[in-house]
């Protein structure tokens, strides 16, 4: 095989995976918003309310629980009461479980470890008409209305980098003096998508 045909076929499986990744991205629901403001590096948004369905892993020592994204993803392929299989959505939030305090360094006080996972349900899903896990360490809550400040980033969200974002978006909203109370972070594409197309995000609720 010459050089030239592979580097054909090189170019060609690229570009598939440029096409794949994007459409990936755009074709995935998400919960709706609106953007309250826009600073120089993140932006305010006011999110309507939507149902997810969550897991707290309290021993995860990984950065990416896998046995939390599995339990979730085995639900949403029929593991649940109805049996129903259910779209897959974005973001998958992450969290720490703990509160951060408006002090700097903010991080300090909080476990960089993963130990809650949530998958958000399509938007027609109610509290009421959401399938009842069968696995009962998943719980489907309810989240209202809410304003978060968000700092997107693209790449892969490898633990160090999601942290420095973390820090970031704490300082600016300590800088500006917005108050806020959590802080999680939000991944919109599987592993292997394309990582210049990547997108994910740091969701710090205000007050």
């Amino acid at each position: 095989m010459s050089l030239a045909v592979v580097m054909g076929l090189i170019a060609t499986l690229m570009f598939g995976w440029v096409v794949w990744s994007w459409y990936e991205l755009k074709t995935v629901d998400e919960p709706a918003y609106t953007v309250a403001e826009r600073k120089s590096e993140y932006e305010i948004r006011i999110y309507k309310p939507y149902i997810t369905v969550q897991v707290t892993m309290p021993e995860a020592g990984e950065y990416f629980d896998n046995q939390a994204f599995r339990k979730l993803f085995k639900y949403i392929t029929g593991f649940n009461v109805s049996k129903n299989k259910i779209p897959m959505t974005v973001p998958v939030f992450q969290s720490a479980g703990q509160s951060i305090k408006m002090t700097a360094p903010v991080l300090t006080d909080s476990r960089p470890h993963i130990t809650t996972m949530a998958f958000v349900m399509p938007a027609h899903f109610t509290f009421k008409n959401t399938p009842i896990p069968q696995d009962k360490s998943l719980e489907v809550i309810q989240n209202p209305e809410r304003k978060v400040a968000v700092l997107r980033f693209g790449w892969y969200p490898s633990e160090k980098r999601a942290l420095l974002y973390m820090q970031k978006l704490h300082n600016l909203l300590i800088q500006d003096g917005i108050p806020f109370t959590s802080t999680k972070i939000a991944r919109y594409n599987p592993p292997f998508a394309f990582p210049l197309l990547m997108r994910n995000e740091i969701w710090a609720e205000l007050k």
